[in-house]
């Protein structure tokens, strides 16, 4: 058996006889050596099916495996997965405030996304949706500038989608970096064409966070009693979201 002669050779070792017998490398050095004398194909291929083994194995606890899909997926054939499993990862880095680990997931998923060419209409959508989930953490890094540049770098690709409530966030979100930039008027803008989007759709959590922070936007510019009326209509939204933490805290005039 090749397993007992590595064994013998001592090369690996027996981590685990139950509830299956489990081989460990005894040397990292020795584990290098042999996966680096694989074909990329060959190693691509043992990823995607290390992955696919987890996700059916643990399907009832996946959460606790986001990382661990992300780092497999991302070196398998299947990038779109890697991306769906990098953004969770990060999502769930971000509830931890762990928010300069869930930027590195936001990041290697836009890098997917963005150096594939010929995007499907599923991969367009899973960019912008990466886009907008990456806004909480550009807002808590404070990285204006660079969140300014690569969402106007999609814009256009965010206007295409046919897609107003997708489109609405991405507005919601722009406004809200202006504003933090200090380009009040254009933020307006931004904030105001989302407000209006969400009403004709009926999205409620796109009014919400544009009128979050259109009353901060209207300090700005001297236009206080539209701020008010602004603030209540977040204030209203933001109880029949209880969860959002970002949405519920971030209300002014609230009482949280």
């Amino acid at each position: 058996m090749c397993l007992s002669a590595l064994e013998r050779m001592d090369l690996i070792k027996a981590r685990s006889l139950q509830p299956e017998l489990e081989y460990i490398f005894n040397h990292a050095l020795t584990q290098e050596v042999v996966y680096n004398g694989l074909l990329i194909k060959e190693r691509e291929e043992i990823h995607g099916r290390i992955a696919g083994v987890i996700e059916e194995l643990f399907s009832d606890r996946l959460p606790e495996f986001y990382e661990t899909l992300a780092f497999h997926y991302r070196r398998s054939p299947s990038k779109v997965k890697a991306v769906e499993y990098l953004v969770k990862a990060g999502k769930k880095c971000l509830v931890r405030y762990s928010v300069e680990e869930a930027h590195q997931y936001f990041q290697d998923a836009y890098e997917i996304l963005q150096h594939k060419t010929d995007k499907s209409s599923a991969e367009k959508i899973a960019l912008i949706d990466l886009l907008t989930e990456w806004g909480y953490v550009f807002y808590y890094l404070g990285e204006i500038n660079t969140w300014i540049d690569v969402f106007n770098a999609h814009k256009d690709l965010a206007e295409s989608l046919d897609d107003p409530a997708r489109l609405g966030m991405y507005y919601a979100w722009m406004g809200i970096a202006y504003w933090m930039n200090g380009k009040a008027k254009i933020a307006f803008d931004f904030l105001t064409n989302a407000k209006s989007i969400g009403e004709k759709v009926n999205d409620q959590k796109v009014i919400g966070y544009a009128c979050t922070w259109l009353p901060w936007v209207c300090g700005d510019l001297g236009r206080y009693d539209e701020g008010l009326d602004y603030g209540e209509r977040a204030q209203e939204i933001a109880q029949s979201y209880p969860t959002d933490q970002y949405l519920f805290f971030n209300v002014p005039f609230g009482d949280g």
